[in-house]
């Protein structure tokens, strides 16, 4: 590396400098005449004093010790340097000063010092440390954590022997064996044993041993020393919690059968106990109005035409609470599904039961999805049902059903990011937002019964068919202006094709 050199005398004076020196302080020659620059101008105050004492040995024996100090340089900034004064004529008092550029060094020391405190603090937090040992003289070191470990203090003395000395007597074995085998065959090795610190503290440590080979002969061991205490304290407790988990999910199930069971029961009994006595009724009630009609007065007819249209209810109603049932149970058989091609079905299907009605059905662009197909065509076909329903005060009812990107409306009133969503939109009643609330729950109608019909089960089936396939269903209405249902799809698969 090059040296610097200044000539100056004990004054403080610089007289000149070689082409390094003047790049270490940043000035040229001129500048060191010119400006009649002191080498003290150039020197941090805390500097100083390690300057005037190097002067003053350099003039009793000629020269001084090497020492580290800063230079100001020209441009502002500090430069470390080795610097060492010898006097060359002590009556003039003219010294030459070598000077050698040291700042990577010190760099480079600091950043190591920087990692060895990163590394203690990991060895810290983790309670990990190294070790190493001559295996022919026994003789070794360990870091501080490992001492900390053993509960000893670091700056005691550490061996072989000493090491092993603190292990049970189980692991002692263990750990005797392991060693002599990496000497003798050069093999590491990696254990969990028992030891039991200065303190007389059970602990768990993990110790691995790398044998260092020279010329074919192992000549040292060094390895990692990890108290696991607690890791496997942690382990033991999650291993419990996990059996206690598997024991309180086994519980769980056992009574999701019996409810399943009970609710297969209870299933059976309104298919079977109730639709009877319906049938029965609506039947006979038929009977009276086809055998009777004659002799029977105008107000009892109008009775018999009530119950009939009740019991139609009644029936509707067990159908649909059957198949609300059914679908919290059913599982969902996802497949790719042309949306366009299953809603124009379900349209055909609706338009037959509503001959001789004027409803238009504009069916918009609809990309293809990700689901279930019969829950998905049932979820339409109640949401297109519903806009027929709620628009036929309309003498032009306008149906659409379409896909677009929106922002779901979640049940707290706050909006999700902007995604693919499909809706079906009327230009019907509408309803009131203040009781949106109640839309999707089970028998909450927001409109008179005597006014349209209905059980108040269909668009619950919509927001459950719609969950179960991971997506949001939400409306927005305003009162006599229509309603727009919009769905999403959780699940999206990639490359889906549109139609």
């Amino acid at each position: 590396r090059l040296i610097g050199i200044q000539f100056g005398n004990i004054s403080g004076q610089l007289f000149s400098a070689n082409d390094e020196m003047l790049r270490i302080i940043g000035y040229t020659n001129e500048d060191l005449n010119s400006n009649q620059l002191r080498w003290d101008a150039l020197t941090p105050e805390e500097f100083l004093k390690l300057d005037k004492d190097a002067i003053e040995q350099a003039l009793q024996i000629g020269s001084c010790e090497p020492y580290e100090k800063q230079y100001i340089r020209k441009d502002g900034s500090l430069i470390w340097v080795l610097l060492k004064f010898v006097v060359i004529n002590k009556e003039a008092g003219d010294t030459i000063a070598f000077v050698l550029d040291i700042t990577e060094k010190k760099r480079a020391e600091q950043q190591y010092r920087e990692y060895e405190d990163l590394l203690r603090l990991v060895g810290k937090i983790g309670k990990i440390g190294g070790w190493e040992f001559d295996v022919v003289t026994g003789e070794g070191t360990w870091t501080d954590e490992v001492a900390y470990i053993h509960d000893l203090d670091p700056n005691d003395s550490t061996n072989r022997e000493i090491g092993l000395t603190f292990y049970t007597p189980e692991s002692k074995k263990i750990i005797e064996a392991a060693i002599q085998e990496a000497i003798e065959q050069g093999k590491p090795y990696d254990l969990e044993l028992e030891l039991i610190s200065a303190k007389g503290i059970h602990k768990l440590v993990r110790t691995s041993g790398q044998p260092q080979i020279v010329d074919g002969k192992v000549v040292r061991l060094r390895g990692i020393f990890h108290d696991i205490t607690e890791l496997k304290r942690a382990e033991e407790e999650v291993r419990k919690l996990n059996e206690e988990l598997e024991q309180r999910v086994k519980e769980r199930t056992a009574e999701l059968t019996a409810a399943n069971q009970e609710l297969e029961a209870f299933s059976y009994s309104v298919s079977h106990d109730l639709r009877a006595p319906i049938r029965a009724i609506d039947g006979f009630s038929q009977i009276l109005m086809d055998d009777y009609r004659d002799s029977l007065v105008p107000e009892t007819l109008r009775y018999l035409q009530i119950i009939r249209r009740n019991t139609h209810a009644m029936g509707q109603l067990v159908d649909d609470l059957l198949a609300f049932s059914k679908l919290g149970r059913q599982s969902v058989q996802k497949q790719h599904i042309k949306m366009g091609k299953l809603v124009k079905e379900v349209v055909g299907e609706v338009k037959q039961e509503i001959q001789g009605r004027e409803v238009e059905f504009r069916i918009e662009h609809l990309v293809d999805g990700w689901g279930d197909e019969n829950l998905l065509r049932q979820a339409f076909y109640n949401l297109i049902a519903n806009a027929v329903k709620f628009s036929r005060i309309r003498t032009h009812a306008l149906i659409e059903i379409g896909t677009t990107m929106c922002e779901p409306y979640l049940s707290d009133g706050s909006h999700a990011e902007m995604r693919q969503c499909y809706y079906v939109r009327d230009n019907g009643v509408g309803f009131d937002m203040r009781y949106y609330d109640k839309l999707f729950n089970v028998f909450q109608r927001l409109h008179k019964a005597e006014e349209f019909e209905g059980t108040g089960v269909g668009l619950a089936i919509v927001k459950r068919v719609v969950e179960k396939h991971g997506g949001i269903v939400w409306a927005e209405s305003v009162l006599d202006s229509g309603t727009t249902f919009y769905f999403t799809l959780g699940e999206e698969k990639p490359n889906d094709q549109s139609n």
